[in-house]
């Protein structure tokens, strides 16, 4: 973690806020059996998602005390003592039912998980002595936990990297109605085979850990980094590794150019917000999609290939105050027009200003609008990324 931070660099470690081995001595030295959630019979609430160990995992109840206490003094050291700068609070977006009667709270359904939810981020928050730069991340997005997390994983941008294609699609409801107060992140977008966890059974590993995937799915990576951009989620890039940067130079440049534009454009991206954008003719084409398993924790799997017809641009409209910003993604090799025309009242917008680019190289004033009629007419280069940037007198 010093060393990290003596780069700029800030990280929140993973500590799963529900979980704890049935297996495991602490289990049995802190009686934590009791605490745990119970369903219908009084049995505890348990999964095993280790398939080589097949070692459960048991649900802990967020109405004891106990667990409270318990992962709030887990968050005190990771941050306090071991240099964390916050703490991703796995399946923390999940309500779980518990039937124990001992434990002080309504039997089964209510509201108790999150009311205690507040009382342990609560808790959490006391223990930290920055408290100004502590991050808690939580799984998933929902409405009741906003006032609770700092960021919230939406991992459904890349769904057919887990999932495939399939009979749903991905939108974006959530940044829809609540980007500007809330941070989403997070992607399995990557171009490597997932890493092996070396805890694992040493006969199931890859014979070449991290090995970079097929260029064939090239334009999937690209595809899910520019849903990201213009969703207004921040960009996240999974299994990150040195070579990359000259291995894949087109799509770690367009990774960095996203990024580069997305900072120059946070009164959109981060604070926005989300609006319909206009009309416009966007083609398609059929790409290449791999599924393989995030964890790499399925025995003797391999990656699944898959076609898929999917936008060769992508956009999200930002209203910020009075000014409007258009984002804009495209994944394909050619130059393609983007044609724009539609009425300022359409965003409550005055009738006359100016029309911006911002690209990875800065910001340039292309043309104005007056009479409350904005055009805009621009050509994106081959993987471009802008934001339009309209801004009234």
């Amino acid at each position: 973690m010093s060393a990290a931070h003596d780069k700029g660099i800030n990280a929140i470690v993973y500590m799963n806020q529900a979980l704890w081995g049935t297996k495991t001595q602490s289990w049995i030295n802190e009686g934590a059996e009791r605490y745990s959630a119970k369903d219908r019979n009084g049995k505890p609430l348990t999964h095993v998602f280790n398939i080589f160990t097949g070692k459960p995992t048991a649900y802990m109840c967020m109405g004891t005390q106990f667990w409270k206490d318990k992962y709030s003094t887990l968050c005190d050291s990771a941050v306090n003592t071991y240099g964390a700068n916050g703490v991703y609070m796995d399946m923390a977006c999940l309500n779980t039912m518990c039937f124990d009667t001992s434990h002080g709270h309504p039997v089964g359904g209510g509201n108790y998980h999150i009311q205690n939810f507040s009382k342990m981020t609560s808790l959490i928050r006391l223990k930290i002595d920055d408290k100004d730069n502590l991050v808690l991340a939580g799984e998933g997005a929902g409405e009741v936990w906003l006032p609770y997390l700092d960021l919230f994983l939406t991992l459904a941008v890349s769904k057919e990297r887990y999932a495939g294609p399939g009979a749903w699609e991905t939108i974006p409801f959530f940044q829809a109605v609540y980007h500007q107060f809330a941070i989403t992140y997070g992607n399995y977008s990557s171009l490597l085979v997932p890493p092996y966890d070396e805890l694992w059974p040493e006969q199931y590993a890859p014979k070449e850990p991290l090995k970079m995937l097929d260029r064939a799915f090239s334009k999937q990576f690209l595809m899910e980094q520019a849903r990201s951009f213009v969703w207004g989620l921040q960009p996240t890039i999974s299994n990150y590794q040195a070579f990359l940067s000259k291995e894949r130079t087109e799509e770690i440049k367009f990774l960095t150019d996203m990024a580069t534009v997305r900072n120059s454009g946070l009164q959109y991206l981060l604070r926005g917000k989300f609006m319909r954008t206009p009309l416009f003719e966007i083609p398609t084409e059929e790409i290449d999609i791999s599924r393989l398993s995030i964890y790499a924790g399925k025995m003797g799997e391999s990656v699944t290939k898959f076609k898929g017809t999917y936008p060769l641009i992508y956009h999200g409209t930002w209203k910020s105050g009075d000014n409007l910003g258009i984002a804009l993604a495209s994944i394909s090799e050619k130059a393609l027009t983007v044609d724009l025309g539609f009425s300022a009242n359409d965003y409550n917008l005055p009738a006359s200003g100016s029309i911006y680019i911002i690209d990875n190289e800065g910001r340039r004033k292309t043309s104005s609008f007056t009479g409350g009629k904005i055009s805009v007419n621009y050509t994106l280069k081959p993987r471009e990324i802008v934001i339009v940037d309209i801004i009234p007198d």
